[in-house]
């Protein structure tokens, strides 16, 4: 990669070019990282948010299209309901999304410990196979640790989320001083 701008390829030329967007991007990625990495509940909470605005934005939708369709077909009013429903189902988990993005990211586990247990049992029927018995008991042990203590596996996951994205965004940095230097 030597030589003048000019000579490079168009996109290595583009991304020297916006150089300042990719070192904000870092800088965004590495404190999202950050804030995950230190308090993983917000990143539950933000899920939560983010959900319902989708809910009530797709319950917006519904609503004007129920109300558009009224007068060529007799079905306006599923359209309307729906959008009803999801708007008050929006309000509702945005009245206390912290504990929505715990409940939801809990449900999830449980059920996933659940499908763990049951598939650690129908494994172990291929215990004949020693990778079948030793795959069964790895099963069975995650989905009963997952039942036991959903929030903290939660809080591990977005911990490993929030190193990624730490090292995603120092690498987005790094890349961007490069750029920087290669452009002057």
């Amino acid at each position: 990669m030597e030589g003048k701008i000019e000579d490079q390829d168009p996109i290595e030329q583009a991304l020297w070019n916006t150089w300042k967007i990719l070192l904000v991007r870092g800088i965004f990625i590495s404190l999202v990282g950050l804030i995950l990495l230190v308090h993983p509940s917000i990143g539950l909470t933000f899920t939560a948010v983010a959900f319902s605005l989708f809910i009530a934005i797709d319950g917006i939708t519904q609503l004007v299209v129920g109300f558009r369709i009224n007068q060529a077909s007799n079905l306006w009013w599923g359209s309307v309901l729906r959008g009803v429903i999801e708007i008050i189902i929006a309000a509702i988990i945005l009245s206390h999304p912290k504990g929505f993005g715990e409940l939801g990211a809990t449900a999830l586990l449980v059920v996933i410990g659940i499908v763990l247990i049951i598939s650690g049992i129908i494994d172990y029927q291929f215990k004949r196979v020693k990778a079948g018995t030793f795959s069964s008991i790895i099963l069975f042990v995650m989905g009963i640790l997952l039942l036991s203590a959903p929030l903290f596996t939660v809080s591990i996951i977005l911990r490993i989320i929030g190193i990624s994205a730490i090292l995603a965004g120092t690498a987005r940095i790094f890349r961007a001083v490069q750029y920087k230097k290669r452009s002057n």
